[in-house]
Parts: structure tokens; C-alpha cells; sequence
């Protein structure tokens, strides 16, 4: 999750009863963001201090990614709390059961798919001589807050099924593998310290996908629709100033970065580059 590398356009809609599908018009309502998430990631990939800059920005992944699977099971048990009393009513599961079990069971699949990606992120910066302890003890940018905060606000007072269009987002744009290889190159920073941004670049496609067969699967609700697609805005929206948080100054704490580590062995080095 919360990769920011592209500096594309959004891809023309396609014609045709595809381009009616829930799906894309939720990836088409994103795309009126792509420009302002595209820009960001040029300031941040094309700066001349990213050896300087990366660091932090995989401090504010982690941050991020932390986050993940904590807000995808609250919105587990947060459904799941809505069907019982809608059983216990004999109200259906509160009018949205069937939604709310392919949510469930969509959330209950991811999960496993993103637990222990913040270690990953951890992993990274310890190849750029930052501690584990140190980087947890750095305080939250404030855009963190705001984008993972907004779900929490969801998922107990609203509807958990914001959460789709926050996935949405976070995983909506792979991260670039050339840009990555030749962020490596210019910086000098250690090929291996990008291994969490290489390893998203497979897997994204394949959530990117499964989210999408989600959202064409919902039962239709307009109402449930906007607050996806709202969600999915938001996100993008925190993500951009999250980025010029990031280039703007270090996160409250941080440490300077101790002696680098020897270079990557060659398994980790593989690890990194496959």
C-alpha cells in the first residue's frame, strides 16, 4: 500500500458496456487526482536530495502500511457486528447483508496478502542504517493521521465499507520498477533498501484486480457507491500532502541513520532484484 512512483496520465475509459462497470467508474473518479498524485511523485523521485528524502519516505510508508491490516480487521468486525444485530432483528443483516459478507470475505483474503509488510519497510531502513527502535519511536506525519485516521472515523461511526475506496487508492498505481532502478542508481542508496517498493510492483496488479472484481460484485447502492468513491478521493487527496509533507522536512524524531550495514548479501540482493 500508499506507493506513489507514477508520473502518468490516467489511461483513456474504455468504450462499451465496460465502461458502465462499477469498477471503472470508481478507477475513472480517481483518475481526476492522477495529475496531482503524478506531480507529487515527480517532486519526490526527481528531487536531488533523494538520498536524503527516501528515508523518510519509507518512514512514512511504514507509518502507513502499519496501519493496514489493524483497519482491515476492525472493518471485519465491524460488519460483522452490523449483520448480527441485523439478524437478531430479523432485518436481513441491516438491508446491505450481501455487500457486507463480500466485503467481509474479500477483507478476510487480503489480510494475510498485506501482514508484515510494515516489517518489510522496517527491513529496508535498516539497510540505510536506521533502527527499528529509532524509526518507531519518529512521530506520525500529520497526513498519516488524516488518511488512516478518516477510516477509523468509518469503520465505528459510518459505514466500514469506506475502506474499499481508501484499498483502492493506496493500491490503485504499482509502483514503477525502471523509476525504482534508477532511483537506486542516482542516489547511491543500496538497490536491496527498495526491496518493500519492488516487491508492491508485482503484487499491486493482482490486488488492484481483486478489488475491482469487489466492487463490480457489490449489490447496487448509490449511496454506498459515493462513499467508496469519496473514500477513494480522500485518500488521494491525503496522500499528495503526506508527499509534500515528506519532501518538506523530516518526521518529529527521526534519528540520523547509523553506519550502514555491509552490502546486501547475495540473498538479499536477489531477493530485492526478483
Amino acid at each position: 500500500m500508499t506507493k506513489v512512483t507514477t508520473t502518468d496520465r490516467p489511461a483513456p475509459a474504455p468504450a462499451g458496456p465496460a465502461a458502465e462497470s462499477p469498477s471503472t467508474r470508481l478507477r475513472a473518479a480517481m483518475g481526476l487526482l492522477l495529475p496531482a498524485l503524478s506531480g507529487a511523485g515527480t517532486r519526490l523521485w526527481y528531487r536531488q536530495n533523494l538520498a536524503e528524502v527516501y528515508p523518510r519516505y519509507l518512514v512514512a510508508m511504514h507509518q502507513v502500511i502499519r496501519a493496514s491490516v489493524p483497519l482491515m480487521e476492525d472493518a471485519v468486525r465491524a460488519l460483522r457486528a452490523v449483520g448480527d444485530r441485523g439478524a437478531a432483528s430479523d432485518r436481513g443483516a441491516a438491508g446491505r447483508g450481501a455487500g457486507d459478507r463480500l466485503i467481509v470475505d474479500y477483507l478476510e483474503r487480503h489480510i494475510p496478502e498485506e501482514r508484515d509488510h510494515d516489517d518489510w519497510v522496517l527491513e529496508d531502513l535498516e539497510r540505510l542504517g536506521h533502527t527499528v527502535d529509532g524509526v518507531l519511536r519518529v512521530h506520525p506525519y500529520p497526513a498519516v493521521a488524516t488518511l488512516a485516521g478518516a477510516q477509523y472515523y468509518y469503520i465505528r461511526h459510518h459505514d466500514p465499507a469506506a475502506i474499499i475506496g481508501y484499498i483502492a487508492q493506496l493500491e490503485g498505481y504499482p509502483p514503477d520498477e525502471a523509476l525504482l532502478a534508477a532511483a537506486a542508481e542516482r542516489t547511491g542508496l543500496p538497490f536491496a533498501a527498495f526491496r518493500t517498493m519492488r516487491k508492491h510492483a508485482h503484487l499491486d496488479p493482482f490486488h488492484r484486480r481483486d478489488l475491482d472484481l469487489l466492487v463490480d460484485a457489490l449489490p447496487p447502492d448509490p449511496h454506498r457507491s459515493a462513499l467508496i468513491t469519496g473514500s477513494a478521493l480522500e485518500a488521494g487527496a491525503a496522500l499528495v500532502t503526506l508527499i509534500e509533507q515528506v519532501c518538506a522536512r523530516p518526521p518529529i524524531g527521526m534519528p540520523a541513520p547509523g553506519p550502514a550495514p555491509a552490502p546486501a548479501d547475495a540473498r538479499a540482493d536477489a531477493d530485492a532484484r526478483g
